[in-house]
């Protein structure tokens, strides 16, 4: 079967200072396909695509579109070529409407020297003809003013034309709505609208399910496989292997920004795309074993918070986190995740409802959080190690290298005039050796790490502290494939361990593997408890995105159960 490629990258190459994001990359997309780019994390996925999409230029290399070479240096070039990019982080105005939002940007232009050859083509040469023309050429100012004002005005009834194109690949999206009452899907879907809009025949998703529920990654799927049979060329940038699986033709694998092969997706298998991946075989297998002892450790009864805007970031949440388990919280961004382990350490003074802490140190007396400093929260084992986008943003110093980041946890302990250096430089090496942090050395300041070497210092100092309930927000975010499986046998090392362990991950498929009970939030609210043992990824999506998912009163049941 005879292929045309719609897209070719020949010898791509692009440097930061001395370091390759790319080094020679060849890659082609086919007309019709769907292409996923799979690799590690820094490997060069986004900023090829960068390149394709006209935010970055080569610095060796050419590029061709549908057979034709083609000089990308803007946005604006590469959508006179046909390509659009929906990146991770959308780039839409709140208070507008969708509608507003797609033909944001529209340029328009009066045909000034068309005008003008009119007006003399209609000059009869008589007196009264020449005083009409004067007439006309000043005007044309005015002329031009309304003909803008005329184009506004039905850039907002182009809903029609904008509806035909969310109908044509079954999107379900109200153009009328604005932008802040329409949930993250919903917004994906107007920056997909937006390129179609504008004519893409070649769309590039980065990270496209990064924040999707399981339902909603279905649906997302199925309109991609209908532009797919409309002709359009779709490229994937994602680390997802089992959506890897289910939605391309071809898979792209870059390591170390070098292109290592493109394989037919229904002749691979995870296991192969992995170790083309990283180089090397990998072992994916969570070891999930019975909680030991699972006696209560932290306790959360109420709680309720308002945020510096005075909306409700967390209503009434109630739950049990046992010791020698990993509870995991699951959620849509922003449903109160953040703000409920924040709580828990202190950073926050909630409205309603109680925190205990069960300290196995004091004939597990309870310990009210609520009266305690975030300080004196630690000091009783409760450690928080929470993965922002700004990663350098909580908890570590970025001019500071990796043995002084450590002393931050323990520079207070001292007992003498002398700054202890010695177990922080011993457990900073640890953390190297363990957790394989490329660095030149652990005199190195954090801020020349990359960012999941600086995530894996931060999760490697607070598992260091050796701590009664952990809290971990997030932390293989950013990680490739490998370390996260670090992550994930660390955590459940301390479980192990008898350490009550709280997980807040964005990856169902993992947390189901991993977890021994599952909260779902929604909106702040507790949207049930499950076993992980027995709820589907469908369940707890549906769960993620209304309260109960199906009936409320049988899953607070469920949760009454979970928590005695």
């Amino acid at each position: 079967m005879e292929f045309t490629n719609a897209i070719e990258m020949v010898g791509i190459t692009k440097a930061f200072g001395s370091n390759y994001a790319n080094k020679n990359v060849n890659l082609d997309v086919r007309k019709g396909e769907i292409l996923s780019i799979l690799g590690e994390n820094g490997s060069g996925k986004t900023t090829l695509m960068n390149m394709l999409a006209g935010i970055y230029f080569p610095d060796e290399g050419k590029i061709f579109v549908n057979g034709q070479e083609a000089i990308i240096r803007s946005p604006l070039d590469a959508f006179n070529y046909g390509i659009g990019m929906i990146h991770q982080h959308f780039k839409l105005v709140d208070l507008f409407t969708a509608c507003d939002n797609i033909i944001l940007g529209e340029k328009h232009s009066f045909d000034f020297k068309g005008a003008v050859e009119k007006i003399k083509a209609e000059n009869d040469g008589t007196d009264k003809g020449k005083f009409l023309t004067v007439l006309k050429y000043m005007a044309l100012p005015f002329v031009a003013g309304f003909d803008k004002a005329k184009f506004n005005l039905l850039g907002r009834k182009r809903a029609k034309k904008l509806q035909a194109e969310v109908d044509k690949y079954g999107f379900q999206l109200d153009l009328s709505r604005k932008i802040y009452d329409l949930s993250v899907s919903e917004k994906q879907t107007v920056e997909i609208i937006k390129v179609l809009y504008r004519g893409a025949e070649i769309l590039i998703l980065d990270e496209p399910t990064a924040v999707l529920t399981p339902q909603e990654i279905e649906k997302l799927f199925d309109v991609l496989r209908k532009m797919k049979e409309d002709g359009k060329s779709i490229i994937i940038i994602t680390h997802k292997l089992n959506e890897v699986m289910a939605i391309s033709d071809r898979v792209a694998i870059l390591r170390k920004g070098e292109h290592i092969a493109t394989v037919n997706t229904a002749e691979t298998t995870e296991r192969e795309l992995t170790e083309m991946m990283v180089g090397s075989k990998v072992e994916l297998n969570i070891n999930r074993s019975e909680p030991g002892r699972p006696i209560p450790r932290l306790m959360v009864e109420g709680l309720t918070l308002k945020n510096m805007e005075g909306y409700y970031a967390l209503k009434d949440v109630t739950f049990t986190a046992r010791a020698g388990e990993i509870f995991g919280i699951a959620g849509i961004a922003g449903s109160g995740q953040r703000e409920l382990l924040e709580t828990i350490a202190g950073l926050y003074r909630p409205e309603h409802g109680d925190i205990y802490y069960v300290d196995p140190d004091d004939d597990d007396n309870e310990i009210d959080l609520k009266k305690k400093t975030p300080a004196q929260i630690r000091e009783l084992g409760v450690r928080l190690s929470f993965v922002p986008e700004d990663r350098l943003g909580m908890g570590l110093v970025g001019n500071m290298d990796l043995t002084d980041n450590v002393m931050l946890r323990s520079y207070g302990k001292g007992h003498s005039l002398f700054l202890d250096r010695k177990s922080p430089k011993k457990v900073a090496q640890n953390i190297v050796d363990e957790l394989a942090v490329a660095t030149p050395s652990i005199k190195t300041p954090v801020r020349r790490l990359s960012g999941g070497n600086i995530q894996k210092v931060l999760v490697g100092r607070e598992i260091s502290s050796a701590p009664t309930v952990f809290m971990a927000a997030y932390p293989v975010r950013g990680l490739d494939i490998g370390a996260s499986y670090t992550i994930y046998n660390l955590l459940n090392a301390q479980k192990e361990q008898g350490v009550s362990v709280i997980f807040v991950g964005e990856d169902l498929d993992v947390l189901l593997a991993l977890c021994d009970r599952i909260m779902v939030l929604c909106d702040g609210q507790v949207s049930g408890i499950v076993d992980a043992r027995t709820a589907s990824k469908e369940k707890i999506g549906y769960m993620m995105t209304s309260l109960g998912g199906v009936d409320k009163s049988q899953n607070q049941e469920k949760g009454d159960e979970n928590n005695d």
